[in-house]
């Protein structure tokens, strides 16, 4: 059964499956078509939205976009989400690894 590795980091989120001695990219890509994964999520008001989507908006808005939360896994609250009810970093992480 081949094994799964995930690398995460804030800059990209990258996966490969190996079996035995061989490893293997896997090239997974957003709903828009990019190979590449940011660790960015950006509330809008109403949703979030994440990797290259958010990262995007991070010129545009930057008070709505976090790009932290990878390093800060734990249950503490962001800044992101409907008012007064922000999600924590777990669970962008939690919407980030669900989109992916």
């Amino acid at each position: 059964m081949p094994t799964l590795g995930l690398d995460l980091c804030d800059a990209s989120f990258t996966a490969a499956t190996a079996e035995k001695n061989a490893a293997r990219p896997l090239a997974v890509t957003d709903s828009r078509g990019g190979a590449d994964w940011p660790g960015f999520a950006y509330h809008d008001g109403q949703k979030f939205h994440l990797g290259r989507a958010a990262e995007d908006q991070w010129f545009v808005h930057p008070r709505r976009v976090v790009h932290n939360f990878w390093e800060r896994l734990a249950h503490e609250s962001s800044t992101l989400g409907p008012a007064g009810r922000p999600a924590s970093f777990s669970e962008l992480s939690f919407y980030f690894l669900r989109e992916y």
